[in-house]
């Protein structure tokens, strides 16, 4: 069998060199590996949140995204089913699947990898560079549907599932 060889270059970034955005969906997202520096295959960013932060209900069509808790607890629902993810816990969500999260630590360190280049325009789109760790926005639902719509990186399909405390 041949071996393919990689056209890549290899990426070394640390903390500090991340890009940092600040999501309008609320949470600082801290870029450590962009799509065009993996020929596509795929881009990962740290989520930096807080209690209470929720998603819409939402699926992406192009992207398996695969979410590492490096520290925290969600509440996650997927296809319907709730699941509770602690520190160092991982899901693994197909592309087409409906999901959401709710983080119910104070804070929550999460790792999400995304399989193709329209999640990460989603992301990019429905955010604004900040200079630090501990920025923050304002939460803006609006500019998230819209940057939905104009890349097609995430279908809203309704509102949080999550029952409300």
């Amino acid at each position: 069998m041949t071996k393919q060889a990689s056209h890549l270059t290899p990426v070394i970034r640390q903390h500090a060199e991340a890009e940092r955005r600040w999501f309008f969906g609320g949470g600082l997202h801290l870029w450590k590996v962009a799509t065009a520096e993996t020929g596509g295959a795929f881009s990962l960013f740290e989520d930096l949140l807080t209690k209470g932060k929720t998603t819409p209900l939402h699926q992406h069509a192009e992207t398996d995204e695969v979410l590492y808790l490096v520290d925290g607890e969600l509440l996650l629902s997927v296809n319907g089913e709730e699941h509770r993810l602690t520190t160092g816990g991982v899901a693994v969500i197909p592309r087409g699947t409906p999901h959401a999260l709710l983080v119910t630590s104070d804070t929550a360190r999460l790792l999400c990898l995304g399989t193709s280049s329209s999640t990460e325009a989603f992301f990019r789109a429905a955010s604004d560079a900040v200079g630090s760790d501990d920025a923050a926005g304002p939460v803006d639902f609006g500019r998230v549907r819209a940057a939905a719509i104009e890349t097609g990186g995430m279908d809203m399909l309704g509102p949080p599932p999550f029952a409300k405390p």
